[in-house]
């Protein structure tokens, strides 16, 4: 009788370590998350509803103007409204975009200082595309609140000496 020759094999098993440039730093894995909720997300709230204010209180006024006359309390108090409205607007939409500025100089000076690393890459790039889509927003809704701004007043109607929100948000207060 011949031996029995074991015809086993053995297998290695071994757990493959992940270099540190295949998962993303902390600070990177957060970046995404951190930019969407603290910069994107509320700048685009805020400049959403002011810019949807506006026009309906823009609206609201130049139907006051036609159905009242420009010197009705009803228009006085539209106009009023949509003046606040208007400045409000123009302030919501320079502060998102100097937040978005600072925040992609934040992810710079991350950059620049090892915050971030190579293995960041993939949440930097996407961070960043988020907050361009927050300035395009934004500027977008800056222009449609100037062409509200600069669309004259209903039946030719000067308010103030003037014919639009923009010229009477620039001019003189006269008592």
């Amino acid at each position: 009788m011949k031996p029995s020759q074991s015809k086993t094999s053995q297998v290695r098993l071994s757990l493959e370590q992940l270099e540190p440039r295949e998962m993303p730093s902390a600070t990177g894995a957060v970046l995404p998350f951190v930019v969407n909720q603290l910069v994107v997300g509320k700048g685009l709230k805020n400049s959403d509803a002011w810019t949807s204010s506006l026009q309906s209180d823009f609206n609201a006024l130049q139907q006051s103007i036609a159905a009242t006359g420009p010197a009705s309390p009803e228009t006085i108090s539209w106009l009023s409204q949509t003046m606040s409205d208007y400045g409000f607007a123009e302030q919501t939409y320079n502060l998102a975009d100097n937040t978005a500025e600072l925040a992609k100089a934040g992810i710079m000076f991350g950059i620049g200082n090892g915050i971030f690393d190579e293995s960041d890459t993939g949440a930097i790039m996407y961070s960043m595309w988020q907050i361009q889509i927050l300035q395009n927003t934004t500027n977008g809704q800056a222009a449609t609140a100037n062409d509200i701004a600069h669309t004259p007043f209903a039946n030719g109607v000067t308010l103030g000496g003037q014919i639009t929100i923009a010229d009477l948000s620039r001019a003189a207060y006269i008592p």
